[in-house]
């Protein structure tokens, strides 16, 4: 098999999951979440992903309810929490992980509190077992619930979220459920018991001008395809008519049902209303029972209305907090029909009446809302219904955050003023906050009450000029929403720790240092900040809290003198409101010539540096010419001489004494000649030949090899990498003794003297024999006995390792073979071979002789057949040769055939 050597590097992405586990008060939960593939269930996942790094597991959160595990296999999964232990999962998400994006998903909080609803359904006081029955909630949010019946004590359960639920169900033709339940705090115990009911039959017809038509409507001018709609007693439902303007519904017998139709059109609005008690005879209208229900729909009016939060034209949005479907009512005091009409996400309604004064109302028992009243007559036929939500106590922090972690508790809190703009329109400020202003409650704390919205905190840039501190905003977010429910909500923006600063720049003469550019360089992270100086030589900024490095660059001056500037400030809140000023001074011309002590000739073409012992820093010398000299300008003061510089297997070292310092004054200073030390690489490759050609090869490298180097300049100790390569530096022009250790190889050790440049040695190590052993079977003991003495054992090396085939040895007790073999090899892949050839028997197995523990490897033989294959080659002379002739006069073979199966 012929394949390329070279890594194909694949990458995969792996997405994460993240979450809090906790209730509705925000306190974390005792719990786990269960991380599920396609093919378990919550009673699979029992490790902690954690540990098991795959699903089904389960994700423990910590003491403050959050969890997070990553990287996930891609692949589908589902993610959910029982809580209580009863196998209804208080929430359960799917998840898709694409193996080609990073998707980072966050499980859904906090936990619903829920209640189990228990209950049996009845007909005519017989247990109706096992039905597949529909529980939603009334609103119209979520998904169905999940009901199981229990076929040992015939009661359906479910685990149901607060709220008032319907439970539904047809049962036959005229039996059928409708129940309303109430969910709260308890768990719930009932019975339900199925209700005779009724099929209406009905047909909808219109008539553009019904008052003057005294033969009723035409019989044709039925309305085909409209919808239907059906309220009683807080149920509902609808029926579609087919092409004949016919329809049909099942509904409870005795109901008082109001049924509406509404048809809005662009030339004509058709409606009816009409109210009927269920009748076992059919539908009855004021007292009268008729076979079929006719609904005639006559002209009306369009009405276009809109639910607004607190005021007109700040309509109530399904994307803020805690939203549920709406339904508009209108009631008209000469009509007993109560019409219905479900409110659209974005706030408005349209709904279609017949002319009259009516009232408007929510039914909505989650949001306080106020009746309006219409004179509804095709003039202006629009309304506006305004809804009181509670308002949320909205707490902002704002503070200085030194750890970047958005912890208020741990920063420096601050005051600062700031708006409440509208999310999608920041030209609209609704709540300003003053720094003076009665919101705060202690230093940067307010608290202000808000109506649902979506909003953004705004907080402008500060002045360096009056503000000691800065606004930048490092950490936490400024957008938040406020929900319909109220509540509390938390935002902490965590403002960079910048400090204002304010240096006045003049030169050594007093004059002002106007258009310069100063650098300022921070003493831990080595951040630069430059700024040009304003015509009166300042830099007025906020910067970073920390200690700084303030320099010029060398100029020079009107009477031809150069002139540097290098000092030290520190930002802080204690020195915010200092002004500082700084003058610049004759800078300082230090000359350096270096030499090695191995040869003692100059070095030429590296660089040294110059270190501050007053804390001012370093800077570079140029670098170093032919006779090993360099020059820098710097500015006055007590400095030291540093080189550590390493180029192809060679290194420079000058070591901190007496003889590296300086104290450097202005102008020129006396030139310093100094010595480094020369040090040269000593490695090598750590190899096993696996290929017997006494060299090191791909793949032959041996990882962590011990070597031990030990010198009269010291003694150290190195270890091999991945592929056997090891290295240090030493001392040039010294001797070395190197020993190698490995477990499971014989130690090797050799004498090195090196020289001034790099010095390679590799190391080949001979791996000590291993034990390798197992049992060859064939049925049982006794069969294994008859051809015993005819079963043929060899160990054959793998291709690529050179080595020769070995017979293992037998185990005999009393005379006999008892089936077990045994060899020592030295490591590496080999193939047994047991063979009866008598009987066409055969087993073949990999055995993989491990440095130091070796392998056992048990084997079965088994039935077998021969391969045979015939082999032929051209000489130059055209003759047709075999393998078999391989010593041929002035034919010679160079190497053996080696013939190889995989």
């Amino acid at each position: 098999m012929i394949g390329s050597p070279d890594v194909t590097i694949v990458d995969i992405a792996g997405g994460s999951i993240s979450g809090y586990l906790i209730n509705s008060t925000g306190s974390p939960i005792n719990s786990t979440v269960a991380l599920l593939d396609e093919n378990s269930t919550h009673s699979d996942a029992t490790s902690e992903c954690s540990d098991s790094g795959f699903a089904p597991c389960l994700l423990v959160p910590d003491e403050d309810g959050f969890f997070q595990f990553g990287p996930i296999v891609p692949g589908n999964y589902t993610a959910q929490t029982d809580v209580d232990g009863d196998g209804f999962p208080e929430l359960s998400e799917d998840y898709i992980f694409n193996p080609e994006m990073n998707i980072e998903y966050e499980f859904p909080s906090p936990v619903p509190d829920t209640s189990d609803l228990t209950f049996t359904l009845t007909e005519n006081g017989n247990l109706v077992p096992d039905l597949d029955v529909t529980l939603r909630l009334k609103n119209g949010t979520g998904d169905p619930a999940f009901v199981e019946y229990d076929n040992e004590s015939g009661h359906y359960r479910a685990e149901l979220s607060r709220g008032t639920w319907i439970l539904n169900h047809t049962l036959s033709e005229d039996m059928q459920l409708w129940e309303q339940i109430e969910v709260g705090e308890d768990d719930i115990y009932s019975e339900y018991e199925f209700e005779v009911s009724i099929r209406i039959n009905g047909t909808v017809y219109y008539d553009e001008d019904l008052e003057f038509n005294e033969d009723g409507p035409d019989e044709g001018k039925f309305l085909d395809y409209v919808q239907v709609d059906f309220h009683w007693d807080g149920f509902s439902t609808a029926a579609q008519t087919d092409g004949g303007g016919h329809f049909s519904v099942v509904l409870p017998e005795g109901a008082v049902i109001d049924a509406t139709v509404q048809l809005p059109g662009a030339m004509l609005n058709l409606v009816n209303g009409t109210r009927f008690t269920v009748t076992s005879e059919g539908p009855s209208i004021n007292g009268e029972e008729f076979d079929n229900l006719t609904l005639i729909a006559t002209p009306g009016y369009l009405v276009e209305g809109t639910v607004n939060i607190n005021r007109e034209d700040n309509p109530l949005q399904s994307y803020y907090g805690g939203w549920q479907p709406i339904v508009v009512t209108a009631d008209n005091s000469e009509t007993e029909v109560r019409w219905h009409v479900s409110v659209m996400p974005n706030g408005h309604f349209l709904m279609t009446l017949p002319g009259g004064n009516w009232t408007f109302d929510l039914d909505a028992d989650w949001i306080s809302s106020t009746s309006t009243n219409l004179e509804v007559d095709g003039k202006n036929d629009t309304i506006d219904i305004i809804t009181s939500p509670v308002n949320s106590s909205v707490t902002i922090s704002l503070f200085l955050d030194h750890s970047a972690d958005n912890n208020a508790d741990n920063g420096t809190a601050v005051t600062f003023p700031f708006s409440i703009v509208d999310a999608y329109n920041s030209s609209r400020v609704v709540y300003e906050v003053l720094e003076n202003g009665s919101e705060w409650t202690q230093d940067g704390l307010a608290e202000l009450s808000l109506e649902p919205g979506n909003y953004r905190i705004d907080v402008e840039t500060s002045n360096p000029e009056t503000d000691h501190f800065g606004t930048r905003i490092m950490t936490g977010s400024t957008r938040f929403d406020v929900g319909l429910l109220g509540g509390s909500i938390e935002r902490s923006l965590g403002f960079d720790p910048e400090w204002r600063v304010n240096i006045t720049f003049t030169n050594e003469s007093g004059g002002v240092l106007s258009g310069h550019l100063v650098k300022m360089t921070n003493t831990e992270s080595g951040w630069v900040l430059s700024h040009t100086t304003d015509d009166d030589g300042r830099w007025n900024a906020h910067i970073p809290e920390g200690d700084w490095i303030v320099t010029i660059t060398p100029f020079e001056t009107s009477q031809q003198v150069r002139e540097i500037l290098r000092e030290l400030i520190t930002v802080s809140s204690e020195n915010a409101g200092d002004d500082i000023s700084m003058s610049t001074i004759e800078a300082a011309i230090i000359e350096v010539i270096l030499y090695e002590d191995y040869s003692g000739e100059p070095i030429d073409g590296v660089t040294a540096t110059l270190s501050s012992l007053e804390g001012l820093g370093s800077v570079s010398f140029d670098s170093t010419g032919s006779v090993g000299e360099a020059y820098i300008v710097t500015a006055p003061g007590d400095w030291e001489v540093l080189l550590n510089v390493t180029d192809d297997g060679e290194r420079w070292v000058l070591d901190a004494d007496g003889s590296t310092s300086i104290s450097a004054i202005p102008g020129d200073n006396p030139t310093l000649n100094l010595t480094a030390m020369k040090f040269a690489e000593l490695g090598g490759n750590v190899f096993w030949d696996f290929n017997d050609d006494n060299s090191s090869d791909v793949g032959e490298g041996i990882f962590n090899a011990t070597i031990h180097i030990n010198g009269d300049e010291g003694n150290y100790t190195s270890s091999s990498d991945n592929g056997g390569d090891w290295s240090l530096f030493v001392p040039a022009g010294t001797s070395w003794n190197v020993e190698v250790v490995v477990d499971g190889f014989s130690t090797e050790s050799l004498s090195v003297a090196v020289s001034g440049v790099s010095n390679s040695v590799d190391i080949e190590m001979s791996a000590q024999p291993v034990l390798v052993e197992g049992t060859i079977s064939y049925i049982d003991a006794e069969q294994l006995s008859l051809i015993s003495e005819g079963v043929t054992l060899q160990l054959i090396p793998v291709e690529g390792m050179v080595r020769e085939t070995v017979t293992p040895d037998k185990e005999i007790i009393d005379g006999a073979w008892t089936g077990n073999w045994s060899a020592e090899v030295e490591p590496g892949n080999w193939i047994l071979r047991a063979t009866y050839e008598e009987g066409n028997l055969i087993a073949m197995g990999l055995v993989v002789a491990e440095v130091v523990t070796g392998y056992i490897l048990d084997l079965e033989m088994t039935e077998g057949g021969w391969f045979r294959m015939d082999t032929e080659w051209l000489d130059y002379d055209g003759v047709t040769r075999t393998l078999a002739d391989t010593d041929l006069p002035d034919s010679q073979f160079v190497d053996s055939p080696n013939l190889i199966i995989n």
